[in-house]
């Protein structure tokens, strides 16, 4: 049976049900974004230098016994330094929340959040005040914060990653 670029499935034998694992269907797209289909795949990776090792770019099963398995389906491909290519060493299976403090320009050059060495929260923290039922006054005496920190947290214009 053909895969859906031609390609016999029982080569990799990445396949269940007749489609694609989700592992192979990252090492495609991974592929894809590098090729600049769309404007922004150009900008965000062809005109920055982004491609992929030349062995991962013909090798399904190379890619994989690198990468292993995706943990679980919160998982999804990630480069560990976002100025280098998909190459051995730099591409790791990260949930969304690791991503979300990998990312290479934060939407606004302020640094919130994790990313600010000031902060008084901790993930933990955040965690916390978001399933605690009290005031936003309340909350704000008890961890020393304005309330509009404690409003920001909980309707998650901060902290977002988590």
């Amino acid at each position: 049976m053909a895969g859906k670029i031609g390609v016999p499935r029982d080569i990799h034998g990445a396949s269940k049900d007749n489609s694609w694992t989700v592992e192979y269907s990252a090492w495609m797209n991974m592929k894809s974004r590098v090729r600049g289909y769309t404007d922004e795949q150009t900008k965000l990776y062809v005109d920055r230098g982004i491609t992929v090792c030349q062995e991962w770019e013909t090798d399904f099963l190379a890619f994989l016994s690198h990468i292993g398995p995706r943990p679980s389906s919160a998982h999804s491909l990630d480069r560990k330094d976002n100025n280098k290519g998909y190459e051995p060493g730099n591409v790791r299976w990260a949930t969304s929340s690791e991503q979300a403090l990998n990312r290479r320009n934060p939407s606004r050059p302020c640094m919130t959040g994790a990313r600010n060495p000031r902060s008084k929260l901790t993930e933990e923290i955040v965690l916390s005040i978001r399933k605690d039922s009290r005031s936003y006054s309340q909350l704000a005496v008890l961890y020393n914060v304005n309330k509009s920190v404690i409003e920001k947290v909980k309707n998650r214009k901060t902290w977002r990653h988590i």
